[in-house]
């Protein structure tokens, strides 16, 4: 009998406590995954659709932060030995932010924050992308925006907004020399769309 057997629900493929799991067809199963979700996206009523992407999406957001955590925790060699079993590595590689991170993303995030500069420019200001680290972007405000916490807030949450729909992985702005109030209750982390499954 094969270690990889398929269940009468919806086709998913089950492993057998003694199967390999590197004997699974990641990448049949990943392209079955895009062809449920195009199949979810032509359901005929979207409230029913809007509500199946909404439970995608929180299990996904909960899955996502898990793993972060997970490899912030982990010592580098252990993250090496995981990720030799190919479906911990494409669980690593789906959810992991460091391939988005560098030149391409920061170039990205500049042409996104390019969208709130004119509102900046109006009030006197300019923002300066200083680097981003685990989802976490962080950025410097000059001119007649810096140290004003009412230009900081709005331009935050502005920012914010944009971020979370250019970028899946985002979780916050950061900003240099803004000193959070420790009477603050930490914000829950956020939920993250599964746009790379979504039609564009």
């Amino acid at each position: 009998m094969s270690d990889v057997e398929t269940s009468n629900v919806g086709s998913a493929p089950v492993v057998d406590q003694a199967g390999e799991s590197e004997e699974m067809e990641l990448d049949q199963a990943f392209i079955r995954m895009g062809e449920i979700v195009e199949e979810l996206e032509n359901l005929g009523d979207p409230k029913v659709r809007e509500t199946i992407f909404e439970l995608l999406d929180w299990v996904d957001g909960f899955h996502r932060e898990a793993v972060v955590r997970i490899l912030g925790l982990l010592p580098g060699d252990a993250i090496d030995g995981l990720s030799e079993d190919p479906i911990v590595a494409r669980l690593f590689e789906t959810y992991s932010e460091e391939d988005e991170e560098g030149e391409d993303l920061t170039e990205s995030l500049e042409e996104a924050l390019d969208e709130i500069r004119p509102y900046l420019h109006s009030h006197g200001g300019e923002m300066e992308v200083l680097g981003v680290s685990g989802g976490v972007v962080k950025l410097r405000l000059m001119g007649s925006c810096h140290g004003c916490p009412s230009s900081t807030l709005t331009l935050t949450q502005g920012v914010e907004k944009i971020l979370k729909d250019r970028w899946p992985a985002f979780r916050r702005v950061e900003v240099e020399g803004l000193e959070e109030d420790p009477d603050e209750a930490a914000p829950a982390p956020k939920l993250h769309q599964i746009q790379s499954l979504r039609r564009q």
